[in-house]
């Protein structure tokens, strides 16, 4: 399983999650009406799809790709001001890890892999 939390600074948070239970692949993603720099809000969004075995793969390969599991949680740098909050959470036969980065940092590229598998569309400018 894994879990992406984008807070961005003026716009809806959103949570994507991928989950594997056996043969069966979903993605869901919720997105609220508030800002991730400031209130939530409240659930605006709540869909969901089923994946491939292959799909499921590809990602699992991009998250061995980054080293996620080894990635320390925090960096020590302080985080902006104006931005955005990428939280990417994996759990694994009984192991738990989660990263924090300030504007994607190492995770952007699997974040927005997840991103992709959704059918939310978000314009450039809006990933940050």
């Amino acid at each position: 399983m894994f879990r992406f939390t984008w807070l961005r600074s003026f716009h809806n948070p959103i949570v994507i999650g991928l989950e594997r239970s056996n043969d069966s692949i979903s993605v869901y993603w919720k997105v609220n009406d508030g800002a991730g720099g400031y209130e939530p809000g409240k659930i605006i969004e709540n869909s969901s799809k089923t994946l491939t075995i292959k799909e499921w793969e590809d990602y699992v390969a991009s998250i061995n790709s980054i080293d996620f599991w080894n990635l320390p949680t925090m960096e020590t740098r302080i985080f902006g001001t104006d931005g955005a909050q990428w939280i990417l959470e994996g759990k694994e036969l009984g192991k738990y890890h989660v990263v924090d980065r300030w504007s994607g940092g190492a995770i952007e590229k699997v974040c927005l892999k997840l991103l992709e598998l959704t059918d939310l569309k978000i314009e450039q400018d809006d990933i940050y």
